[in-house]
Protein backbone atom coordinates (compact mmCIF):
# COMPACT_ATOMS: atom_id res chain seq x y z
CA UNK A 1 0.00 0.00 0.00
CA UNK A 2 2.82 2.42 0.87
CA UNK A 3 4.42 1.76 -2.54
CA UNK A 4 1.15 2.59 -4.30
CA UNK A 5 0.86 5.83 -2.34
CA UNK A 6 4.41 6.85 -3.30
CA UNK A 7 3.77 6.06 -6.97
CA UNK A 8 0.54 8.05 -6.81
CA UNK A 9 2.33 11.06 -5.38
CA UNK A 10 5.00 10.87 -8.08
CA UNK A 11 2.34 10.72 -10.79
CA UNK A 12 0.57 13.74 -9.26
CA UNK A 13 3.82 15.72 -9.31
CA UNK A 14 4.40 14.88 -12.99
CA UNK A 15 0.84 15.89 -13.90
CA UNK A 16 1.18 19.19 -12.02
CA UNK A 17 4.51 19.97 -13.76
CA UNK A 18 3.04 19.19 -17.18
CA UNK A 19 0.00 21.36 -16.41
CA UNK A 20 2.20 24.30 -15.39
CA UNK A 21 4.22 24.08 -18.63
CA UNK A 22 1.10 23.85 -20.79
CA UNK A 23 -0.48 26.79 -18.94
CA UNK A 24 2.68 28.90 -18.87
CA UNK A 25 3.49 28.76 -22.61
CA UNK A 26 0.21 30.15 -24.04
CA UNK A 27 0.14 32.78 -21.29
CA UNK A 28 3.46 34.24 -22.49
CA UNK A 29 2.39 33.92 -26.12
CA UNK A 30 -0.89 35.79 -25.67
CA UNK A 31 0.84 38.40 -23.52
CA UNK A 32 3.13 39.00 -26.48
CA UNK A 33 0.12 39.24 -28.80
CA UNK A 34 -1.61 41.71 -26.50
CA UNK A 35 1.50 43.85 -26.19
CA UNK A 36 1.97 43.99 -29.99
CA UNK A 37 -1.70 44.86 -30.47
CA UNK A 38 -1.57 47.56 -27.82
CA UNK A 39 1.55 49.12 -29.34
CA UNK A 40 -0.01 49.08 -32.81
CA UNK A 41 -3.15 50.86 -31.55
CA UNK A 42 -1.02 53.53 -29.91
CA UNK A 43 0.79 54.14 -33.21
CA UNK A 44 -2.50 54.50 -35.10
CA UNK A 45 -3.83 56.92 -32.48
CA UNK A 46 -0.73 59.10 -32.76
CA UNK A 47 -0.88 59.12 -36.57
CA UNK A 48 -4.56 60.11 -36.64
CA UNK A 49 -4.02 62.82 -34.04
CA UNK A 50 -1.09 64.24 -36.02
CA UNK A 51 -3.04 64.75 -39.24
CA UNK A 52 -6.57 65.68 -38.05
CA UNK A 53 -8.22 67.77 -35.42
CA UNK A 54 -8.07 66.23 -31.97
CA UNK A 55 -10.56 63.42 -31.76
CA UNK A 56 -11.94 63.52 -35.34
CA UNK A 57 -11.04 63.14 -38.98
CA UNK A 58 -13.13 63.95 -42.06
CA UNK A 59 -14.93 61.44 -44.29
CA UNK A 60 -17.24 61.91 -47.24
CA UNK A 61 -20.36 61.38 -45.11
CA UNK A 62 -19.34 63.36 -42.04
CA UNK A 63 -17.16 62.82 -39.01
CA UNK A 64 -16.11 59.65 -37.19
CA UNK A 65 -14.68 59.44 -33.68
CA UNK A 66 -11.09 58.12 -33.54
CA UNK A 67 -12.13 55.39 -31.12
CA UNK A 68 -14.83 54.26 -33.54
CA UNK A 69 -12.23 54.02 -36.30
CA UNK A 70 -9.92 51.97 -34.03
CA UNK A 71 -12.78 49.65 -33.19
CA UNK A 72 -13.61 49.30 -36.88
CA UNK A 73 -9.97 48.43 -37.70
CA UNK A 74 -9.44 46.30 -34.59
CA UNK A 75 -10.00 42.83 -36.16
CA UNK A 76 -7.42 43.53 -38.84
CA UNK A 77 -4.98 45.04 -36.40
CA UNK A 78 -5.40 42.11 -33.99
CA UNK A 79 -4.71 39.69 -36.85
CA UNK A 80 -1.52 41.54 -37.78
CA UNK A 81 -0.44 41.68 -34.14
CA UNK A 82 -1.01 37.94 -33.85
CA UNK A 83 1.08 37.41 -36.98
CA UNK A 84 3.92 39.45 -35.51
CA UNK A 85 3.80 37.51 -32.25
CA UNK A 86 3.73 34.14 -33.99
CA UNK A 87 6.58 35.22 -36.25
CA UNK A 88 8.74 35.85 -33.18
CA UNK A 89 8.05 32.32 -31.89
CA UNK A 90 10.73 29.80 -32.82
CA UNK A 91 10.59 26.09 -32.03
CA UNK A 92 13.86 24.16 -31.98
CA UNK A 93 14.30 20.40 -31.66
CA UNK A 94 17.62 18.57 -31.24
CA UNK A 95 18.58 14.92 -31.18
CA UNK A 96 22.05 14.26 -29.74
CA UNK A 97 23.74 10.86 -29.66
CA UNK A 98 26.54 10.57 -27.12
CA UNK A 99 28.88 7.69 -27.97
CA UNK A 100 31.91 6.14 -26.29
CA UNK A 101 30.58 7.48 -22.99
CA UNK A 102 32.73 7.09 -19.88
CA UNK A 103 32.33 7.90 -16.21
CA UNK A 104 31.15 6.14 -13.07
CA UNK A 105 28.87 6.17 -10.07
CA UNK A 106 30.73 5.76 -6.79
CA UNK A 107 29.55 5.12 -3.25
CA UNK A 108 32.30 5.46 -0.67
CA UNK A 109 32.49 5.35 3.11
CA UNK A 110 35.20 6.94 5.26
CA UNK A 111 35.54 7.24 9.02
CA UNK A 112 35.50 10.49 10.97
CA UNK A 113 39.30 10.78 10.49
CA UNK A 114 38.99 10.43 6.72
CA UNK A 115 40.32 6.86 6.52
CA UNK A 116 38.82 4.71 3.75
CA UNK A 117 36.42 1.96 4.82
CA UNK A 118 34.69 0.86 1.64
CA UNK A 119 34.13 1.99 -1.94
CA UNK A 120 31.72 0.70 -4.59
CA UNK A 121 32.56 1.60 -8.18
CA UNK A 122 29.92 1.32 -10.93
CA UNK A 123 31.39 2.18 -14.38
CA UNK A 124 29.42 4.00 -17.09
CA UNK A 125 30.25 2.65 -20.56
CA UNK A 126 28.15 2.88 -23.71
CA UNK A 127 25.83 5.44 -25.31
CA UNK A 128 23.32 8.07 -24.25
CA UNK A 129 20.39 9.41 -26.29
CA UNK A 130 19.58 13.07 -25.57
CA UNK A 131 16.48 14.95 -26.76
CA UNK A 132 16.38 18.75 -26.48
CA UNK A 133 13.61 21.24 -27.18
CA UNK A 134 13.21 24.99 -26.93
CA UNK A 135 10.37 27.45 -27.53
CA UNK A 136 11.22 31.13 -28.02
CA UNK A 137 8.22 33.20 -27.02
CA UNK A 138 9.77 36.66 -27.49
CA UNK A 139 13.03 38.06 -28.88
CA UNK A 140 14.65 37.78 -25.41
CA UNK A 141 12.76 34.99 -23.61
CA UNK A 142 12.54 31.25 -24.28
CA UNK A 143 11.79 28.06 -22.38
CA UNK A 144 13.39 24.68 -22.98
CA UNK A 145 15.13 21.64 -21.60
CA UNK A 146 16.52 18.21 -22.32
CA UNK A 147 15.96 14.55 -21.52
CA UNK A 148 18.65 11.88 -21.65
CA UNK A 149 18.47 8.10 -21.34
CA UNK A 150 21.44 5.74 -21.23
CA UNK A 151 22.08 2.62 -23.26
CA UNK A 152 24.99 1.37 -21.16
CA UNK A 153 26.42 -2.09 -21.66
CA UNK A 154 27.01 -4.57 -18.87
CA UNK A 155 30.30 -3.97 -17.07
CA UNK A 156 32.23 -5.18 -14.04
CA UNK A 157 31.71 -3.36 -10.74
CA UNK A 158 34.05 -3.54 -7.76
CA UNK A 159 33.45 -3.47 -4.00
CA UNK A 160 36.66 -2.65 -2.11
CA UNK A 161 37.12 -2.70 1.69
CA UNK A 162 39.91 -1.54 3.99
CA UNK A 163 40.47 -2.42 7.63
CA UNK A 164 41.65 0.89 9.02
CA UNK A 165 42.55 -0.70 12.38
CA UNK A 166 45.24 -2.70 10.56
CA UNK A 167 46.12 -0.73 7.42
CA UNK A 168 44.60 2.15 5.45
CA UNK A 169 46.80 1.44 2.43
CA UNK A 170 46.32 -2.23 1.62
CA UNK A 171 42.99 -3.68 0.48
CA UNK A 172 41.51 -6.04 3.03
CA UNK A 173 38.66 -7.45 0.95
CA UNK A 174 37.58 -6.95 -2.65
CA UNK A 175 34.91 -8.47 -4.86
CA UNK A 176 33.68 -8.02 -8.40
CA UNK A 177 30.22 -8.49 -9.86
CA UNK A 178 28.42 -8.21 -13.17
CA UNK A 179 26.70 -4.83 -13.33
CA UNK A 180 23.70 -3.57 -15.35
CA UNK A 181 23.71 0.26 -15.09
CA UNK A 182 20.83 2.56 -16.12
CA UNK A 183 20.78 6.37 -15.96
CA UNK A 184 18.17 8.96 -16.91
CA UNK A 185 18.31 12.75 -16.53
CA UNK A 186 16.36 15.85 -17.48
CA UNK A 187 16.29 19.61 -16.94
CA UNK A 188 13.80 22.45 -17.52
CA UNK A 189 14.99 26.05 -17.97
CA UNK A 190 13.84 29.62 -18.54
CA UNK A 191 16.30 31.54 -20.77
CA UNK A 192 16.87 35.32 -20.94
CA UNK A 193 19.03 36.94 -23.62
CA UNK A 194 21.45 39.53 -22.21
CA UNK A 195 23.31 40.40 -25.40
CA UNK A 196 22.65 39.89 -29.10
CA UNK A 197 25.44 41.09 -31.37
CA UNK A 198 23.23 41.22 -34.48
CA UNK A 199 20.85 43.70 -32.87
CA UNK A 200 23.75 45.69 -31.40
CA UNK A 201 25.34 46.04 -34.85
CA UNK A 202 22.27 47.86 -36.11
CA UNK A 203 22.48 50.34 -33.20
CA UNK A 204 26.25 50.84 -33.24
CA UNK A 205 28.28 53.45 -35.09
CA UNK A 206 29.97 52.63 -38.43
CA UNK A 207 33.44 52.21 -36.86
CA UNK A 208 32.19 49.53 -34.46
CA UNK A 209 30.32 47.76 -37.24
CA UNK A 210 33.51 47.69 -39.32
CA UNK A 211 35.44 46.22 -36.37
CA UNK A 212 32.82 43.48 -35.85
CA UNK A 213 32.89 42.66 -39.55
CA UNK A 214 36.69 42.44 -39.37
CA UNK A 215 36.31 39.73 -36.69
CA UNK A 216 34.20 37.76 -39.22
CA UNK A 217 31.59 37.03 -36.58
CA UNK A 218 28.07 37.30 -37.95
CA UNK A 219 26.32 36.93 -34.61
CA UNK A 220 27.10 36.41 -30.93
CA UNK A 221 24.47 35.78 -28.24
CA UNK A 222 24.80 35.53 -24.46
CA UNK A 223 21.96 34.04 -22.38
CA UNK A 224 21.48 33.37 -18.69
CA UNK A 225 19.03 30.78 -17.43
CA UNK A 226 17.57 29.18 -14.35
CA UNK A 227 15.64 25.99 -13.86
CA UNK A 228 15.48 22.56 -12.30
CA UNK A 229 17.30 19.29 -12.97
CA UNK A 230 17.13 15.65 -11.92
CA UNK A 231 19.28 12.57 -12.51
CA UNK A 232 18.53 9.06 -11.33
CA UNK A 233 20.57 5.88 -11.67
CA UNK A 234 19.87 2.21 -11.01
CA UNK A 235 22.66 -0.37 -10.66
CA UNK A 236 21.86 -4.09 -10.46
CA UNK A 237 24.58 -6.57 -9.48
CA UNK A 238 24.91 -10.34 -9.89
CA UNK A 239 27.59 -13.02 -10.56
CA UNK A 240 29.71 -12.22 -7.50
CA UNK A 241 33.40 -13.20 -7.36
CA UNK A 242 35.75 -12.47 -4.45
CA UNK A 243 39.16 -11.36 -5.73
CA UNK A 244 40.75 -10.51 -2.37
CA UNK A 245 40.17 -12.02 1.10
CA UNK A 246 42.13 -11.00 4.21
CA UNK A 247 44.75 -9.21 2.06
CA UNK A 248 45.34 -12.37 -0.02
CA UNK A 249 44.35 -12.53 -3.74
CA UNK A 250 41.78 -15.19 -4.60
CA UNK A 251 39.20 -16.10 -7.22
CA UNK A 252 36.18 -17.36 -5.31
CA UNK A 253 32.71 -17.38 -6.87
CA UNK A 254 29.79 -16.56 -4.54
CA UNK A 255 26.38 -17.69 -5.78
CA UNK A 256 22.99 -16.02 -5.39
CA UNK A 257 23.87 -12.33 -5.68
CA UNK A 258 20.97 -10.17 -6.92
CA UNK A 259 21.41 -6.75 -5.30
CA UNK A 260 20.82 -3.19 -6.46
CA UNK A 261 21.59 0.41 -5.57
CA UNK A 262 19.48 3.38 -6.73
CA UNK A 263 20.35 7.06 -6.38
CA UNK A 264 18.54 10.27 -7.33
CA UNK A 265 20.01 13.79 -7.51
CA UNK A 266 17.67 16.78 -7.93
CA UNK A 267 17.65 20.52 -7.39
CA UNK A 268 17.58 24.05 -8.84
CA UNK A 269 20.18 25.26 -11.33
CA UNK A 270 21.61 28.48 -12.75
CA UNK A 271 23.81 28.93 -15.78
CA UNK A 272 24.78 30.76 -18.93
CA UNK A 273 25.22 29.89 -22.59
CA UNK A 274 27.08 31.49 -25.48
CA UNK A 275 26.39 31.19 -29.20
CA UNK A 276 28.60 32.45 -32.01
CA UNK A 277 28.04 32.23 -35.76
CA UNK A 278 30.37 32.80 -38.72
CA UNK A 279 28.98 31.98 -42.14
CA UNK A 280 27.28 28.59 -41.95
CA UNK A 281 29.18 27.45 -38.85
CA UNK A 282 27.74 27.93 -35.35
CA UNK A 283 29.37 27.12 -32.01
CA UNK A 284 27.52 26.86 -28.69
CA UNK A 285 28.83 26.62 -25.13
CA UNK A 286 26.68 26.13 -22.04
CA UNK A 287 27.44 25.82 -18.34
CA UNK A 288 25.09 25.14 -15.41
CA UNK A 289 25.62 24.76 -11.67
CA UNK A 290 23.03 23.00 -9.48
CA UNK A 291 22.33 22.78 -5.75
CA UNK A 292 21.35 19.15 -5.24
CA UNK A 293 19.41 17.10 -2.75
CA UNK A 294 20.23 13.38 -2.90
CA UNK A 295 18.42 10.20 -1.94
CA UNK A 296 19.64 6.60 -2.32
CA UNK A 297 18.18 3.14 -1.85
CA UNK A 298 19.97 -0.17 -1.58
CA UNK A 299 19.17 -3.87 -1.25
CA UNK A 300 21.98 -6.29 -0.40
CA UNK A 301 20.11 -9.56 -0.82
CA UNK A 302 22.88 -11.83 0.55
CA UNK A 303 22.64 -9.96 3.85
CA UNK A 304 18.87 -9.43 3.59
CA UNK A 305 19.63 -5.75 4.22
CA UNK A 306 17.54 -2.85 2.90
CA UNK A 307 18.72 0.70 3.51
CA UNK A 308 18.09 4.32 2.56
CA UNK A 309 20.43 7.29 2.11
CA UNK A 310 19.42 10.94 2.58
CA UNK A 311 21.23 14.25 2.32
CA UNK A 312 20.51 17.67 3.73
CA UNK A 313 18.61 19.84 1.26
CA UNK A 314 20.73 21.59 -1.36
CA UNK A 315 24.09 20.41 0.00
CA UNK A 316 25.16 18.53 -3.13
CA UNK A 317 26.45 20.15 -6.29
CA UNK A 318 26.00 19.47 -9.97
CA UNK A 319 27.93 20.64 -13.03
CA UNK A 320 26.63 20.42 -16.60
CA UNK A 321 28.86 21.53 -19.47
CA UNK A 322 28.05 21.27 -23.17
CA UNK A 323 30.04 22.27 -26.25
CA UNK A 324 28.98 21.84 -29.88
CA UNK A 325 29.81 23.02 -33.38
CA UNK A 326 27.27 22.67 -36.18
CA UNK A 327 27.06 23.37 -39.90
CA UNK A 328 23.89 24.93 -41.30
CA UNK A 329 22.81 23.00 -44.40
CA UNK A 330 19.66 25.14 -44.65
CA UNK A 331 18.31 28.00 -42.52
CA UNK A 332 16.31 25.39 -40.57
CA UNK A 333 18.55 22.29 -40.56
CA UNK A 334 22.02 21.84 -39.10
CA UNK A 335 24.21 18.97 -37.92
CA UNK A 336 27.48 18.74 -36.06
CA UNK A 337 29.58 17.32 -33.24
CA UNK A 338 29.76 18.03 -29.53
CA UNK A 339 31.01 17.04 -26.11
CA UNK A 340 29.09 16.82 -22.82
CA UNK A 341 30.13 16.52 -19.18
CA UNK A 342 27.64 15.89 -16.37
CA UNK A 343 28.65 15.55 -12.75
CA UNK A 344 26.65 15.11 -9.52
CA UNK A 345 28.44 15.16 -6.15
CA UNK A 346 27.01 14.62 -2.68
CA UNK A 347 28.79 14.30 0.66
CA UNK A 348 27.69 13.27 4.16
CA UNK A 349 24.64 11.10 3.54
CA UNK A 350 22.80 9.66 6.52
CA UNK A 351 21.76 6.00 6.47
CA UNK A 352 18.76 4.14 7.89
CA UNK A 353 18.19 0.43 7.37
CA UNK A 354 16.44 -2.78 8.19
CA UNK A 355 18.23 -6.10 8.63
CA UNK A 356 16.28 -8.98 10.20
CA UNK A 357 17.73 -10.07 13.54
CA UNK A 358 19.67 -6.83 14.06
CA UNK A 359 18.75 -3.49 15.58
CA UNK A 360 20.07 -0.85 13.15
CA UNK A 361 22.31 1.85 14.61
CA UNK A 362 23.76 4.50 12.32
CA UNK A 363 27.55 4.42 12.55
CA UNK A 364 29.89 7.36 13.00
CA UNK A 365 31.00 7.24 9.39
CA UNK A 366 30.74 9.51 6.34
CA UNK A 367 29.03 8.35 3.14
CA UNK A 368 29.66 10.11 -0.18
CA UNK A 369 28.17 9.48 -3.63
CA UNK A 370 29.39 10.87 -6.95
CA UNK A 371 28.34 10.45 -10.57
CA UNK A 372 30.13 11.39 -13.80
CA UNK A 373 28.96 11.00 -17.39
CA UNK A 374 31.01 12.42 -20.26
CA UNK A 375 31.72 11.77 -23.91
CA UNK A 376 31.62 13.04 -27.51
CA UNK A 377 28.43 13.30 -29.52
CA UNK A 378 26.89 13.86 -32.93
CA UNK A 379 23.71 15.88 -33.22
CA UNK A 380 20.95 17.00 -35.57
CA UNK A 381 19.13 20.32 -35.04
CA UNK A 382 15.91 21.54 -36.69
CA UNK A 383 14.06 24.81 -36.08
CA UNK A 384 11.07 26.54 -37.57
Amino acid sequence: MKLLEIKGLKMQKKIICAFIVVLFTPTILFAQIFRNSHNRNEIITRELAAFEEPGYYEEDDGYMDVNEQLNADFPGERARAMEDALRSVVIELVFEYMFNVHGQQTFEVVDSQGNRITKLLYPHRGNVNVFKGELRVSPRVSIGGKFGSSNFRKVTSTDTDWDSSVSTEYVWWESQSRLSPEVQFYDLNLYLTLFDLESQKAKSDPALRDFLNFLRVDDFICDIFGGYQQQKGRYRMNELVDTMEYWVPTNKAIGGLDSFYKVKYKGPRLGFRLKGSAGKVTTRLSFAYAWLTTKGYGWWNLRDYAFEHNSAKGTGRGIDVGLETTYNFTPNLSAGIGFNYLSCMQKSLTESGNQPGDVYNDLDIIRNVNSKIYGPSVLLRYSW
